[in-house]
């Protein structure tokens, strides 16, 4: 199924930023992962060459583009610059950054088993190695921090799946972890009182690996998940536990195949404006609405980059942003793409759909 005509107005690329240097464009392009910081002002990218990039971005306001990927770097309302490179003594592919939720830390997970501890100079916007934290036997794909302030140590070591662990993710409001993977399970953990123990298991959560997973960030209510069967799939919290239990359990309220790809889909999120974005190997960016009400997943628009996704993110919305959201795309080709959506578009009536969707 297609999207609406007026789907091309929801969606556009208006701006892209080159995170490996020129001369090793194509011997070490890959990006893995971007991450912003709470004031939407910085952005991190990391990657095959072993760097951090630091961005800065700025909204230039009564610019306007034709939305097309060749003509983003002439005219765009986000000004993007570079303002520098972090080159720690990670070893392998650094595949994930995050911003702590203050901005003052940055970490990065690398494929050397480490994840490195950086620290903000604000005045400067430099970054100083603070920890180096060692102890996992094979590749870090994943490091995200939990919302609070407190210090970070070992608390627990939870060793409930089979296979390769993908993803980890914090609820928004309560004090639960998510994680997921190579076995195909999602597994939510909750801390009861003396150490992190599993509350809940779903075994078979998808039919191939599950790559990505997110929280709407409103009510915390709900918990959409992606993975290698080119499923996307919503997974609804109960209102009540069940007899005997404290613990109210999640169960799947949509389960939407993309037939129309035959490439995985690696990554999943959801704004404050509702929007579920899901990217993969078919170089697409599809935009999701999730209608609670009637458990049906409503396509927006889609758009086609370059090469394929590898993470999404979404930058954080400064009060004064009203229908303006900006979508961040680290993709194979060396580049940070920037995609700026309508969020008017959810009241704009779009149908649910429940099967094929097209390009």
């Amino acid at each position: 199924m297609s999207t609406s005509a007026s789907s091309s107005k929801i969606a556009r690329h208006v701006s892209k930023a080159c995170h490996v240097d020129e001369q090793q464009l194509y011997l070490s392009e890959r990006v893995w992962a971007c991450a912003w910081h709470f004031s939407g002002n910085l952005i991190a990218s990391a990657g095959e060459d072993k760097t951090i990039k630091i961005w800065k971005c700025e909204e230039e306001e009564n610019k306007q583009n034709n939305g097309e990927i060749e003509a983003a770097s002439e005219v765009s309302p986000l000004s993007i610059s570079k303002i520098g490179t972090i080159r720690g003594d990670q070893t392998r592919s650094i595949r994930w950054v995050c911003f702590s939720p203050c901005g003052r830390f940055l970490a990065a997970a690398s494929f050397d088993a480490t994840i490195i501890i950086y620290e903000r100079n604000k005045s400067s916007n430099e970054f100083e190695e603070l920890h180096k934290l060692e102890g996992h036997e094979c590749e870090i794909l994943i490091v995200p921090f939990e919302n609070d302030d407190e210090d970070y140590e070992v608390l627990s070591i939870l060793q409930q799946h089979t296979a390769d662990v993908k993803f980890v993710v914090w609820h928004p409001r309560e004090d639960i972890l998510v994680s997921g993977g190579y076995d195909c399970s999602i597994r939510f953990y909750i801390f009861d009182g003396d150490e992190w123990v599993t509350a809940q298991a779903i075994a078979d959560a998808h039919s191939e690996t599950v790559w990505s997973a997110t929280f709407d960030n409103l009510t915390g209510q709900h918990l959409a998940t992606v993975g290698g069967d080119k499923t996307i799939k919503i997974w609804s919290k109960e209102k009540r536990p069940e007899e005997g239990q404290s613990w109210c359990s999640w169960k799947i309220a949509v389960n939407l195949p993309i037939l129309e790809t035959r490439w995985p889909l690696y990554a999943v999120v959801w704004n404050c404006d509702g929007i579920i974005a899901v990217g993969g190997g078919d170089c697409l960016v599809r935009l999701f609405v999730f209608d609670v009400e009637n458990s049906a997943l409503s396509l927006l628009s889609s758009i086609r980059l370059p090469s394929e996704i590898n993470c999404l993110a979404w930058r954080p919305k400064q009060q004064s942003e009203q229908t303006t959201n900006y979508l961040a795309v680290a993709s194979d080709d060396g580049h940070l793409h920037f995609l700026q959506i309508d969020s008017q578009c959810i009241n704009d009536g779009f149908g649910a759909i429940n099967g094929n969707i097209g390009d």
